[in-house]
């Protein structure tokens, strides 16, 4: 209940207990999330691949990624990353099919925003970062596909660590290949190394400014004893957007 004051909401590891639950005593919560959102719109989630997929039999789950909103909004179109590394080393990316994924929003009558979705590697291995750097190349082609004047919201775990030179590098790269700005930097929020980060482009028909950026563990998003209720505290941004008069 929490989620719904919020006009759209991008969520990352975020997976619905498969029926019957092959993993018990284990399950995930996203049936919760579902049953408290009055959002006009809830992503259907991904089915759990539990090493069935021949793809990557390694994968016990799937991205994770959902999003509620109350905009009018298309169909969500998920891709995996096309890499991964570790199963039972590192950070064990390969035990699920992150990725990144797709949907048209629409702000109002004719004015709408793909809005993209994602969880990048984690780790802090060469073969993290090289699996990692090799992502963001994926999703800057994947944003470049669209027509130049396509406008953008980005938002999920990049798992990129901004006083991490290599990771800094990987982000700077990304942004200037896609033209988005971090809205963390746009406010000058001081929480430039948080790695969950919502970016945006305008073009020049549709302006987006960020008015603030928030991460938020110690007032909304916390349980009755006061302690986050996430291991990542909940980004929150309000974007103003004008339709630009040509």
């Amino acid at each position: 209940p929490l989620l719904n004051s919020f006009d759209l909401v991008l969520l990352q590891e975020s997976w619905k207990t498969p029926e019957p639950n092959t993993l018990e005593p284990l399950r995930v919560y996203h049936e919760i999330l579902e049953a408290g959102s009055t959002h006009a719109f809830q992503s259907a989630p991904a089915s759990l691949p539990l090493g069935s997929d021949p793809s990557r039999p390694t994968a016990q789950f799937s991205d994770g990624l959902n999003r509620f909103t109350n905009l009018p909004t298309d169909p969500v179109i998920r891709t995996a990353w096309e890499t991964c590394h570790g199963v039972l080393d590192g950070a064990s990316d390969c035990l699920a099919f992150k990725g990144f994924s797709f949907s048209t929003i629409s702000l109002a009558r004719g004015v709408t925003v793909e809005v993209v979705n994602l969880h990048a590697e984690a780790g802090g291995s060469p073969a993290d970062e090289a699996a990692r750097a090799a992502q963001y190349v994926q999703l800057a082609d994947a944003i470049n596909a669209f027509p130049a004047d396509t406008p953008f919201i980005v938002g999920g775990d990049f798992n990129l660590h901004g006083d991490d030179p290599v990771d800094a590098a990987v982000l700077a790269d990304f942004y200037a290949a896609t033209g988005l700005t971090d809205a963390c930097v746009a406010v000058a929020c001081g929480d430039t190394e948080r790695i969950d980060r919502i970016a945006y482009r305008g073009t020049s028909a549709l302006s987006f400014t960020a008015l603030s950026w928030e991460a938020d563990g110690t007032t909304t998003f916390v349980d009755p004893d006061g302690e986050p209720l996430s291991d990542h505290l909940p980004v929150r941004v309000e974007l103003a957007w004008e339709v630009v008069e040509s």
